[in-house]
This record gives structure tokens, sequence and C-alpha cells, in this order.
């Protein structure tokens, strides 16, 4: 099942990018060269991060409260 989730996956991947993602890239190819104001990627994983803790101490609060519901 591992394999069929990952064949999936990249045959998304691929028709994304044939679909969209290679007008997008030559566009920006085309505007700005080797001049594309590049960004870290440092704020957008420790935001990811904080979502996927929040997330979960949520989940685990919601767990606790319904177990204490039911005792």
């Amino acid at each position: 099942m591992a394999g069929v989730s990952r064949a999936v996956g990249l045959g998304y991947l691929l028709v994304w990018y044939f679909a969209a993602g290679r007008e997008q890239a030559k566009y920006v190819k085309k505007k700005w060269s080797k001049d594309y104001p590049r960004r870290g990627w440092g704020k957008p994983i420790l935001i990811a991060i904080g979502a996927f803790v929040g997330y979960f101490l949520v989940a685990v609060a919601a767990g606790i409260a319904v177990g204490l519901a039911r005792a």
C-alpha cells in the first residue's frame, strides 16, 4: 500500500508539473532571469512545525477531556 501511495504522489507531481508548473518556471525565468528574489525557508518551516505542535496539543487536550467526561 505504501508503494501505491508513493506512486500516486509521484504521478500527481508529474501531472501538476506538466499542466501548470512548467509554464510557471518559464515565466519566472523570463521575468527575473538570475535576479529572482529568493526567500528563506526558515520562517515557513517554523510556522509549519508550530501548527503541527498546536494541532497535536489540541488533539491531546480533546482526548483527555473526552476521557474525563466518560469517567
